[in-house]
């Protein structure tokens, strides 16, 4: 018999947490515990990252997002990405990864209630009523309701979730009135089907969240992050901060190993409740995700931004673009100013700086160019400087590591930059990287 305890702890240092970034996959959108990669549809990574009080630790739960993912009962109702004849490299990509569509959200949350629990009896002890439903005197901390209620609160995107009642969503126009009344029928109907699903093994459904588009639900719904299965969800942890003063004011405190077990462990207890003999595979979690990227041909192992100082550099930085997809190369156009948008730029960078696959970015600025030079300095990753104006002199202060070169020779300096540590790639481009020298050699300037 498996020792579940020991098994866990064996895997505290196999997590996927925020050092986890490809973006080949596409732009980042970081949630507590989802990273969203906005390309073609939505590549979601369901992390091993956990919060509380709206608040996310740094540390990550062992297989903690493998759990949710396959704690998802109603993932089909998801809307899934019109694959077509691609489908085939979107399965089995690991049971962290979901594909879906690109979905407006309403920014509500629609908690329904069975029982008197958690921020809700807080609410009721309060005021005795939660998010403007009047509840009646002298209900305990547990208590049943005969009938489920629908307690809706806002979706911040900063800060704390607050109640709201459902006058309050009419009269804000945050879900038109006929739409709300759609979105109350559906949550109703999950709840009871989640229910009755749960009850079949042993296990009460307390309360739960839902979000919804105009297309339906979405997100994670009947998972121990967003619902409360009587001791198998994430209101151990919960508790345990309360416990020792922490309500989400700041940081969350670093967890001891045996609180992070602790929660893992009911994650998985609550799956064996319905799949008993179930064990989430041990497999490195992020070189098994980039392995299955890699066989998808979905990910290449080497990105290179063009960051360019204004829309008025795209035709250059479009030339740029075109030769290192001749070069099978990805990247990706970015706008930001060195002098304008000095901030945007520096958290572009640093969102690139924790990137766990090679990268090389080229920048392209006329003039002055204070781009090159702020780039740079903040990249861990080498750096370019294409320059739109042909302006191949730039002065930056010393130290400051820029080398100013034509847009196919960037390209091209990028493509023998990765073919350096990658031998695979080194032999599949070879050819390809002669063709581009010899087009270079045969420009009259080599300038674009």
């Amino acid at each position: 018999m498996t020792d579940l305890k020991k098994f866990i702890r064996a895997n505290l240092d196999n997590v996927l947490t925020s050092d986890f970034f490809l973006p080949e996959l596409g732009r980042l959108r970081r949630g507590k515990i989802r990273d969203l990669y906005f390309k073609e549809g939505i590549s979601e990574f369901v992390t091993d990252r956990v919060s509380a009080f709206d608040v996310v630790s740094e540390q990550g739960i062992p297989f903690k997002g493998e759990f949710v993912n396959r704690l998802n009962v109603a993932g089909h109702l998801l809307s899934e990405t019109k694959l077509g004849e691609n489908a085939d490299n979107f399965t089995n990509l690991g049971p962290n990864v979901n594909i879906r569509d690109k979905l407006e959200v309403y920014p509500i949350e629609i908690i329904v209630r069975r029982r008197l629990l958690g921020s809700g009896f807080r609410s009721y002890q309060a005021r005795q009523e939660i998010s403007g439903v009047k509840l009646p005197p002298g209900l305990n901390e547990g208590d049943r309701f005969e009938e489920p209620i629908i307690t809706p609160t806002t979706k911040a995107h900063q800060g704390h979730d607050e109640e709201i009642s459902k006058e309050e969503i009419i009269a804000q126009n945050l879900v038109p009135e006929e739409e709300l009344e759609t979105v109350y029928e559906k949550a109703m109907t999950l709840f009871l089907a989640g229910e009755f699903f749960f009850d079949s093994f042993g296990i009460p459904l307390d309360d739960t969240k839902y979000e919804f588009s105009p297309e339906g639900v979405v997100d994670e719904i009947h998972t121990p992050d967003s619902s409360r299965f009587n001791g198998f969800d994430k209101e151990y942890l919960r508790r345990y901060l309360r416990e020792n003063g922490y309500k989400g004011e700041g940081p969350m405190p670093h967890l001891p190993e045996e609180v992070i077990i602790g929660l893992s462990l009911r994650y998985l207890k609550l799956i064996r409740k319905i799949t008993p003999d179930y064990l989430p595979s041990t497999e490195p979690v992020k070189e098994h995700l980039i392995d299955n990227l890699r066989r998808a041909g979905l990910y290449k192992g080497r990105f290179v931004p063009i960051i360019m100082g204004s829309k008025s550099d795209l035709e250059h930085a479009k030339k740029i673009e075109e030769t290192l997809t001749e070069l099978d190369i990805p990247s990706d156009i970015r706008v930001a100013s060195g002098h304008k948008s000095t901030e945007h730029l520096l958290e572009m960078i640093r969102q690139y700086n924790r990137s766990s696959e090679p990268l090389l970015t080229i920048a392209c600025a006329g003039g002055w160019d204070d781009l090159s030079g702020v780039v740079a300095s903040n990249s861990v990753f080498p750096m370019l400087s294409s320059p739109p104006d042909g302006n191949y002199q730039g002065n930056y202060p010393s130290g400051c590591p820029v080398a100013r070169i034509p847009a196919k020779s960037a390209a091209l300096a990028a493509a023998k930059s990765f073919a350096m540590h990658d031998p695979e790639y080194r032999r599949t481009i070879e050819d390809r990287i002669r063709e581009v020298e010899e087009k270079i050699i045969q420009s009259d300037t080599n300038l674009e």
